[in-house]
């Protein structure tokens, strides 16, 4: 699965596959891709991202050629997304929501409160230099 930035914002799942199918950065005939998601923002607008599932690892490696290339007047990023789906059910994580906290089960670990005994002034460190 690869994640697409920077896509114009009118862009299609055809005009996606389409920017997959150019000769000029991938020799082979096309990319079997199984499933792409064009995201959303919170105003219900396309994003400008996208989710492409390809059919195997070799043709999202494959795919990564693309990686800064135009698609009409913007160049668009392609990186590797953490999730191995896009099923439409399962709603879309950012990299860093997507990855579980070192505890393993993603829950968030309780934070400390630091009690602070002393001033952090700037003044304090100034006499020090003295």
């Amino acid at each position: 699965v690869l994640r697409l930035r920077g896509l114009p914002f009118r862009a299609t799942e055809e005009d996606i596959r389409s920017f997959f199918r150019s000769e000029a950065y991938n020799p082979e005939p096309f990319l079997n891709i199984v499933q792409i998601r064009i995201e959303m923002g919170a105003d219900g607008r396309p994003s400008g991202e996208a989710l492409a599932e390809f059919i195997t690892e070799v043709e999202a490696e494959r795919a990564m050629a693309f990686d800064k290339q135009m698609m009409g007047n913007r160049y668009v990023e392609l990186r590797r997304a953490w999730r191995p789906s896009i099923n439409p059910q399962i709603p879309v994580l950012s990299p860093a929501a997507a990855m579980p906290a070192p505890g393993g089960d993603g829950a968030e670990p309780p934070r400390k409160e630091k009690s602070r005994t002393r001033s952090r002034s700037p003044r304090r460190d100034r006499s020090r230099d003295r």
